[in-house]
């Protein structure tokens, strides 16, 4: 949480690539403070094509984070008055003098703010091909705040040029808002709409946060470069066909349990694989699961049916890709895959507890494609690039893996898996574009997979959007610091079984 340490560049491409937020704390967002993020800001958007976004982003994050450590101020000294900030009337009272009085005494104000632990904090992430940012600061925004900043958001909705405002601009208590006309004003050169700009408020935090478009030159060519890897999944072997025979007998409505248990049976290496699995610390078992027919009434025919997704899709890997990388890949997914099934046995989320386990084990399939890319893609790849003179941080971003989530996506679609796998696949790093129905069960898999970063020391709990934490009721640290304890130790004692 200090200030100014040493900016550790490896974390931050580390972050980019496992597709987590960077965040950044401080108390008084000092000039020392603001240059040291400054870099940390034209690292980031070097590193993925996006300079042309620097002013804009130090623009919006400076006058963000002002606006939070103006807000912490006013607690503290609304706190010296004696006036509650939430009653509307002390409200006024406490702001007549608020700016010139605090102006005066703002070392003596900034440390109280440290004392009482009242934070800024800067998130930054990649989203559906935007950069956001992100503010919090830890005090709730009142209905004055709230009200304020929905009217500049309306005004710069409805205008084209800053001159057309000023003249509605008469309060100068708290800057009238004017930078978040101007901010937003700006955006619209680069096309983004008022919508890029929200404001929310949790059980304990008030998030601010802005997201500014990649230019459409860099969305077009990640499109064509991954169109390019997608032609690589042609190449994939297809999914074993004694599996999708009874995938689809299991889908018969003519079929029987007794039927589908017999058949799964007779395939000795499907019937260790399943049972291996369903005996595993992963789902808990009372006793040892024996036979098939067993398993099929503990965990019914659709568990099942996921199960022999897992199977086939490890199957298809075994044979391809870099072995160490491969290993350390399906380790991540092993133990994604148990955190998701325990996540929504322990949370009582029985609509998608199904589900969990599978979506969980294939959620970076895409990783997996990457890792085994034949040469001749390769060399396809180099020369689009050659050709067109693509920076190579682009084609890095592109075999490293960024584009993970698309790719997996495609591959269940050519294998005609269900479409909460493709969709957990496809949104677990982005839950606010997946379809409705799907939301649980994905939001499911992305807290498992940060949970499993966050068990490694990989992210801290800042970095996990809101969003996610909210779907599941998670306001506070402790929580999640049970959760992963639980998880960990139980995936452990599995490994050592």
């Amino acid at each position: 949480m200090a200030d100014l340490k040493k900016i550790d560049f490896k974390k931050i491409d580390d972050a980019i690539q496992l597709g987590m937020p960077i965040t950044i704390t401080t108390y008084t967002f000092s000039h020392a403070v603001q240059s040291h993020i400054e870099k940390i800001v034209n690292y980031f958007l070097e590193h993925i094509e996006q300079a042309h976004l620097k002013d804009y982003a130090m623009y919006c994050l400076n006058e963000l984070a002002v606006n939070a450590k103006k807000a912490n101020t006013k607690r503290v000294y609304f706190k010296e008055l004696g006036l509650d900030i939430q009653n509307t009337i002390q409200y006024r009272i406490g702001m007549d003098k608020f700016k010139k009085e605090t102006l005066e005494r703002i070392d003596f104000f900034l440390n109280m703010q440290e004392k009482e632990g009242l934070y800024i904090k800067i998130v930054l992430s990649i989203r559906s091909n935007n950069f956001e940012i992100e503010i919090r600061n830890n005090c709730i925004m009142t209905r004055e705040e709230h009200l304020r900043i929905n009217e500049k958001i309306t005004m710069a909705a409805t205008v084209n040029d800053f001159s057309e405002v000023m003249s509605d601009v008469v309060d100068e208590t708290e800057g009238a808002g004017l930078g978040i006309i101007i901010m937003l004003l700006m955006l619209k050169q680069i096309g983004a709409s008022h919508k890029c700009f929200s404001v929310e408020v949790s059980k304990t935090e008030t998030i601010s946060k802005i997201s500014l478009p990649f230019s459409a030159d860099y969305n077009a060519t990640i499109k064509d470069l991954s169109d390019t890897i997608v032609k690589q999944i042609n190449e994939i072997p297809q999914f074993p066909e004694k599996i999708l025979q009874l995938q689809k007998m299991i889908n018969d409505t003519d079929s029987t349990i007794s039927d589908i248990a017999r058949t799964i049976s007779a395939d000795v290496g499907i019937t260790a694989d399943l049972l291996k699995l369903v005996n595993s610390a992963a789902f808990g078992l009372k006793q040892k699961c024996n036979n098939i027919a067993e398993a099929v009434k503990l965990i019914g025919i659709r568990g099942i049916s996921n199960l022999l997704y897992s199977i086939g899709t490890v199957n298809v890997f075994a044979e391809i890709g870099n072995e160490d990388e491969q290993n350390s890949l399906w380790e991540h997914a092993y133990k994604c895959a148990y955190f998701s099934y325990n996540l929504a046995r322990v949370l009582r989320l029985h609509s998608v507890i199904d589900d969990a386990y599978v979506c969980g084990l294939l959620h970076d399939i895409g990783k997996l494609v990457f890792s085994g890319l034949y040469p001749n893609t390769l060399q396809i790849l180099y020369k689009i690039q050659k050709k067109r003179n693509i920076p190579q941080n682009i084609i890095n971003a592109i075999t490293s893996g960024i584009q993970h989530a698309e790719i997996g996506a495609r591959l269940t679609e050519k294998w005609s898996f269900p479409s909460q796998i493709t969709q957990a696949i496809l949104y677990h790093h982005n839950i606010d574009d997946v379809d409705e129905q799907y939301l649980h069960i994905t939001a499911t898999v992305s807290l498992a997979n940060y949970l499993v970063h966050y068990s490694e020391g990989l992210l801290d709990f800042d970095q996990i959007p809101i969003k996610v934490l909210k779907i599941f009721n998670i306001d506070n640290e402790d929580v999640l610091k049970k959760l992963s304890s639980t998880f960990t130790k139980g995936f452990e004692n599995e490994r050592n079984r």
